[in-house]
């Protein structure tokens, strides 16, 4: 399991706050799969080889940010748990 500090969230968020906003799609076109960032009038597609790929990064726009705030939720807990129980990093094996 990751540390705190081998994840870097700030950057994540700020990179996916960078992002094309909404919810991406993908589709397929007959000879490639390709990835819609925008439904307004500023079309961008990224030609891919395959439909996981495709797939991968239209979900990846929603599920990276929901991850990055579970992420800091649980971090949040785990900080919160280490205050009651100091011992906590022993009982888990995460000493350092």
């Amino acid at each position: 399991m990751a540390r705190d500090s081998e994840l870097d969230l700030p950057a994540i968020k700020k990179l996916c706050e960078a992002a094309t906003p909404e919810s991406w799609t993908w589709g397929y076109n007959g000879s490639h799969f390709y990835v819609l960032m925008s439904e307004g009038m500023d079309l961008k597609q990224l030609w891919l080889k395959s439909e996981a790929d495709a797939e991968f990064i239209a979900q990846a726009r929603t599920l990276v940010p929901q991850l990055v705030e579970e992420l800091e939720e649980a971090w949040g807990w785990r900080a919160a748990a280490r205050e009651v129980h100091p011992e906590l990093d022993v009982i888990l094996g995460e000493s350092k």
